[in-house]
């Protein structure tokens, strides 16, 4: 029996992330290779955390520091070197994974993304203590970097032995900066495990109405066209709008800590500024998000996983395309006559010769 390590955010607080890790751990263990998993960017994290979505509170930016961020790439060798070392040298791996998710991102600001930290450092210790082969699988790559970021992904992305990216624009992105080839295939999310299967009951009439984090993602990837927080909540109303005149039940979600706090706040602007009351769904962990999608007719969301996840349950998925990313996902997949199951026989079809576990 071959073994893998995987290695991906799925213990962060995304529920996108956990179901990347689910996705990827079934496709490897579904063709009887053992599986085990390490924390991308917190490696010292051994289980998922318990997270309170409901709980969370909307935390002030915190200042940029540069020397905070250099001593950072130090601070995450000196707490997770052991750990990552030990993994390697005690278990003989046949190959480590890398993905799926947007791992070759940036911060966006003058320090490195602890994903170019990861990524450097677990693909240095790999070449020092395994024969392995390094892959990177389904993942995306931005186009845009800071100068230590660059150059801590060119120094990784030189030990990875193969790499497939979800989509067109990571391909071009990942050309484009480190000069690698790549084959596209499908999100990993889309993978169908064995167990997934559907019952036949009928939809309800429930509109889900994603909310994202103004701070953290809207303004993000509007920089060059900024909205006041106000404007972008009055931009969300007009689908509440519409979602009601339709004749749906409609609830609000999220998929992340971020999320579930600008949730609250968009729920408090709606009745104060509209009068109206709208409920948020009661989503504490992945398996309350997947059982609010077998009972929703529609799910809308800026959240590219949330959007998989909606067109694995058979919903009616509208995306919020507030990035180049989504452009690209929506003309990729959503777009797409593909369904489901053929997208996740892309996924077991490209990588057919990893997947051998003779």
């Amino acid at each position: 029996m071959k073994k893998v390590l995987i290695i991906n955010e799925g213990y962060s607080d995304n529920f996108g992330d956990q179901a990347i890790k689910k996705a990827m751990v079934s496709l490897f263990q579904d063709r009887r290779f053992e599986a085990d998993f390490l924390y991308f960017s917190k490696p010292s994290v051994q289980h998922l955390p318990s997270y309170r979505y409901a709980n969370h509170v909307t935390k002030g930016a915190s200042k940029p520091s540069k020397l905070k961020g250099l001593l950072y790439v130090l601070y995450w060798l000196r707490i997770n070197k052991n750990i990552v070392a030990s993994k390697l040298k005690e278990n003989q791996y046949d190959m480590v994974v890398f993905g799926g998710g947007q791992l070759i991102n940036t911060s966006g600001k003058i320090y490195p993304s602890a994903f170019a930290t990861s990524l450097f450092w677990i693909t240095k210790f790999i070449k020092k203590h395994s024969n392995a082969a390094v892959y990177l699988i389904a993942v995306g790559c931005a186009n845009k970097f800071g100068y230590i970021e660059q150059y801590l992904y060119k120094k990784a992305i030189k030990k990875i032995d193969s790499i497939w990216v979800r989509d067109n624009f990571s391909n071009l992105a990942l050309q484009e900066k480190f000069y690698r080839k790549a084959e596209v295939m499908p999100d990993i999310a889309f993978y169908k495990t064995k167990s997934h299967c559907l019952s036949e009951d009928k939809k309800e009439n429930i509109a889900l109405l994603g909310i994202t984090s103004f701070q953290e993602v809207f303004l993000k990837y509007n920089k060059e066209n900024p909205v006041t927080r106000e404007g972008y909540y009055d931009q969300l109303f007009l689908k509440v709008q519409e979602y009601q005149k339709k004749g749906y039940h409609l609830l609000l979600f999220y998929t992340t800590l971020t999320d579930a706090a600008e949730c609250k706040i968009f729920q408090q602007y709606v009745a104060e500024k509209h009068h109206l009351k709208i409920n948020n769904a009661e989503i504490e962990n992945i398996q309350d998000l997947e059982n609010y999608l077998l009972k929703a007719n529609v799910v809308f969301s800026a959240r590219m996983h949330a959007l998989i996840l909606g067109m694995k349950y058979r919903c009616h998925v509208e995306p919020y395309l507030i990035s180049e990313k989504l452009k690209s996902f929506n003309a990729d997949y959503i777009q797409s006559d593909k369904t489901i199951s053929e997208l996740s026989d892309d996924i077991e079809n490209t990588l057919k010769l990893l997947l051998n576990n003779e």
